[in-house]
């Protein structure tokens, strides 16, 4: 908990954090993110393989593996 990740996806990128590593019954852990931006709030869920495509996600520097979170 705690790593950073940069969404790479879309047109505009944003920054996360990820807060919670949450396992739902019958489908694969997933990460609470909440956004880096004080003008966002809320948080989005996703699942952790997701989360590691670098097509959606990349891990900012010095962050673990959100799989290492669990």
């Amino acid at each position: 908990m705690g790593d950073r990740y940069l969404k790479t996806d879309g047109q505009f990128q944003s920054m996360w954090t990820v807060r919670q590593i949450v396992h739902f019954k019958g489908i694969p852990p997933h990460a609470r993110l909440v956004p880096d931006q004080e003008a966002q709030s809320g948080y989005r869920t996703i699942s952790v393989t997701a989360l590691e495509d670098p097509e959606f996600y990349r891990r900012l520097a010095g962050s673990r593996s959100a799989a290492a979170a669990e």
